[in-house]
């Protein structure tokens, strides 16, 4: 408990330091304010482009030759950083560039992205997030209770559902986490990154097939196999699902 206090205490000097070079400072907020608006402004005209059209996001991919993967990494991160839902793009990598190199480019992706979600919440719309997430039971309690188990449940809450992994960037973003924390338990992302790249290789060209699995040809075994791995799939994050709760609430507990 007594640690719970000094963290408390350091918490609240914090925010007086903030306070107190905001009314000394007024013109770095604003310039802070300003650069954050330009940032989400251009992510905002840059990701309707990309993303009202995905036929744009494969012909570009194979205009781009060798540096497609790259070229796909900055969609994925930027789409990551615009809260897009990811987990399709994901299953695209796979599609692309087979198994190996997409997980490769859906990890980066979920770190850079995740990176630089991080800094712009915590840098620049952190009074916004607060108030985004104020109404929101689950992410109150949860920033809660990171400041007990900061790197123990940002690595839980990662592998599991409770909150989208694109959002939970900037909920971590206003937390009481280092960024040393954040990287380490953001690269838990790499999970999801290996089954997204694997059900991408293997399914994931049914999507741009004209005659869906028509032009598809998988034995039996192949079957089998991906249907036991869906399965296996599903268990472990049921599994992780329940282990977060536990220690969230575990953690919650002791936090009261």
């Amino acid at each position: 408990m007594g640690g719970s206090k000094s963290i408390k205490s350091a918490l609240i000097n914090k925010k007086n330091d903030l306070i107190q070079i905001k009314s000394e400072r007024p013109l770095f907020f604003l310039w802070k304010l300003i650069i954050g608006l330009m940032v989400l402004i251009f992510s905002i005209i840059v990701g309707y482009q990309l993303f009202t059209n995905t036929e744009f996001i494969n012909e570009l991919i194979q205009e781009s030759g060798s540096m497609g993967p790259f070229v796909y990494l900055c969609i994925l991160s930027l789409a990551i950083v615009m809260l897009f839902p990811t987990p399709i793009l994901k299953i695209f990598t796979g599609t692309f560039f087979g198994f190996s190199l997409g997980l490769l480019i859906n990890f980066l992706a979920s770190m850079i992205g995740g990176i630089i979600a991080f800094f712009i919440g915590r840098f620049f719309f952190r009074d916004t997030i607060k108030r985004m997430i104020s109404e929101n039971k689950l992410a109150i309690e949860l920033e809660k209770s990171l400041e007990q188990e900061g790197f123990k449940l940002s690595f839980l809450v990662r592998l599991s559902p409770l909150i989208p992994d694109e959002w939970l960037n900037y909920v971590l973003s206003i937390s009481p986490i280092s960024t040393k924390t954040f990287v380490l338990s953001n690269s838990s992302s790499i999970v999801y990154s290996l089954i997204y790249a694997y059900y991408g290789a293997i399914l994931g060209r049914v999507v741009f097939s004209q005659k869906g699995l028509l032009e598809v040809n998988y034995t039996t075994i192949d079957w089998i196999l991906m249907i036991l791995g869906i399965i296996a799939t599903l268990i472990s994050v049921i599994i992780i699902t329940n282990i977060s709760k536990k220690s969230f609430e575990k953690t919650r507990f002791e936090s009261e």
